[in-house]
């Protein structure tokens, strides 16, 4: 593992209680502790092992690490950086989010660090596709993490008893939905959370059987008649999902498989070796995985940027956080994530080992992502309020995906975007 060697003191203040501390890195002795490095990230089974590979790669660097829901880590993130706070040092970012903190200036550019340590850390293993979609404006952003499709998962022998094959469109998953569904066991989940969620699933329909959110001139397009239709589908799905539904993230669909409550549902690589896992399953061996029916579901490109704010030594920081994705840490975190690295992607080795693989590199093929406007979480909350209401048959499916483009549309005007 490569480690990082002592360039200038850290700035210094008081350290928290919650500081994590490794060994021998630095050969000058301090007068005053050194400032703690602040990781906030949000919270995910290959997060979670990497925060283990950081805490190593930070040697005698004070790191203080915080993992948190999502939803949680944006508006902190949001709050502390739009005031210019230096409370954050690094943090969680993916493809959308670096649009919008780099226009906000809230990120460094990575770019001279990037040249500089290119060759100590074989940085251009990390797939171009996935370093362009984080950066900005020719700026790099952020060190990857990895890049990642939903695709299915699906209990073969609850298949096999009904006589079905896992599903090659959205119409069949659907249709197999309803089939399976019996009793307390569900036909499919569904992750319907306000608001990235429900933004999750319903990309994917907009995208495998309509044009997507927006025209290239980011005119909505989710209310034409094909979206409508697919959003009906959706609905259609839900007559068949888990309880509660509405208000289940990934982490109430992958229990719901787990326990053997659900027949099938869209998940991330992340959760597929828990499937196998006697500590936590009970379907151990009955769960299969394939390619997202209809494909074009999302695409997750994620990784770790550095505030503009901080007070750190982004050196230190930079070689900190390149150490935890080296290959050899990389490979290891490929047992949750399909990874950033192109030479993992393609190891023989990871596919013959991980038997959800080829799904998940499959998925990879057609997945999409969100737009990338900075604005794009902001119109969450109101788009996923007008997607839900479509899917719980609060109202037709046609009056909420209109009233849903009309806000869009008006709000989209107002920070200039059909000027000229």
């Amino acid at each position: 593992m490569n480690s990082i060697s002592r360039r200038s003191l850290l700035k210094t203040a008081a350290g928290g209680a919650a500081t994590v501390a490794a060994s021998t890195l630095f050969n000058i002795r301090p007068s005053i502790a050194a400032a703690p490095v602040q990781f906030v990230s949000q919270r995910y089974p290959a997060v979670e092992l990497f925060a283990e590979k950081l805490k190593a790669a930070a040697g005698d660097t004070a790191i203080n690490i915080q993992l948190m829901p999502y939803s949680k880590m944006i508006e902190l993130v949001s709050i502390a950086l739009s005031s210019g706070a230096d409370t954050i040092d690094v943090m969680y970012t993916n493809e959308v989010t670096t649009v919008n903190y780099a226009k906000s200036g809230w990120l460094r550019p990575l770019n001279d660090l990037w040249d500089r340590f290119k060759t100590e850390f074989d940085l251009d293993d990390f797939d171009p596709k996935v370093v362009d979609n984080l950066s900005v404006d020719g700026n790099i952003y952020a060190i990857p993490l990895s890049a990642m499709g939903n695709f299915l998962f699906y209990r073969k022998d609850l298949m096999e008893e009904k006589g079905l094959k896992a599903p090659a469109t959205i119409a069949d998953y659907v249709q197999a939905a309803a089939n399976l569904k019996k009793g307390p066991v569900a036909g499919t989940t569904l992750t319907l959370r306000p608001a990235d969620y429900m933004l999750n699933e319903a990309h994917w329909y907009l995208h495998a059987l309509a044009d997507g959110w927006f025209d290239d001139k980011y005119n909505p397009v989710f209310n034409s008649d094909k979206a409508v239709a697919a959003i009906e589908l959706l609905r259609d799905a839900a007559k068949s999902a888990q309880p509660s539904y509405t208000s289940a993230s990934n982490d109430e669909a992958n229990l719901a498989l787990q326990i053997g409550a659900a027949a099938m549902g869209p998940l991330w690589p992340t959760r597929a070796p828990s499937m196998d896992d006697p500590k936590r399953s009970r379907v151990v061996g009955k769960i299969d995985f394939a390619p997202l029916p209809s494909g074009h579901g999302r695409i997750v490109q994620d990784g770790f940027s550095i505030s503009k704010f901080s007070k750190q030594d982004p050196e230190v920081m930079f070689r900190m956080l390149a150490a935890a994705l080296n290959k050899s840490n990389a490979t290891e975190i490929a047992s949750l994530v399909t990874p950033a690295r192109i030479s993992l992607r393609n190891d023989a080795s990871l596919k013959a080992k991980f038997r959800y693989y080829p799904a998940a590199i499959e998925a990879l093929q057609t997945a999409t992502s969100y737009p990338r406007i900075p604005e794009w979480y902001a119109l969450g909350d109101g788009l996923s309020r007008h997607l839900l209401r479509a899917v719980t048959g609060e109202a037709p499916v046609k009056d909420a995906l209109d009233q849903a483009a009309s806000e869009t549309t008006s709000f989209l005007k107002d920070r200039g975007y059909y000027r000229g």
